[in-house]
């Protein structure tokens, strides 16, 4: 499995969970390949917001029930990289993992 299609199966796993948790956070330490300590990202919107990577913005969250559509773009091209999941950071995660997916593919 390459890089980019670990981060995607990631992705895929985060838009399945119920919450963040610990677990969780690790995975996408690892995967992001992030120094220092580990920190509650599934859980903490504001701490999935800086994980986004270099050129790429937020667009605004959208709610339908009990799920949370997160989007993010590349600005130079408007590539959109998007998760539906069940809380914010989960749906921020999963985005900002497809985004270090396609990097990693050289999109």
């Amino acid at each position: 499995m390459t890089r980019g299609e670990e981060l995607l199966h990631l992705a895929d796993r985060l838009g399945q969970v119920e919450r963040g948790g610990a677990g969780a956070d690790l995975s996408l330490h690892l995967a992001l390949v992030l120094e220092g300590d580990v920190m509650p990202y599934t859980r903490c919107a504001e701490l999935a917001w800086e994980l986004l990577p270099a050129r790429y913005a937020w667009l605004p969250p959208i709610r339908s029930g009990e799920r949370v559509y997160m989007a993010c773009r590349r600005a130079d091209d408007g590539l959109l990289h998007r998760q539906w999941a069940r809380t914010l950071p989960l749906a921020m995660c999963g985005a900002l993992l497809r985004a270090h997916a396609a990097l990693a593919a050289g999109s």
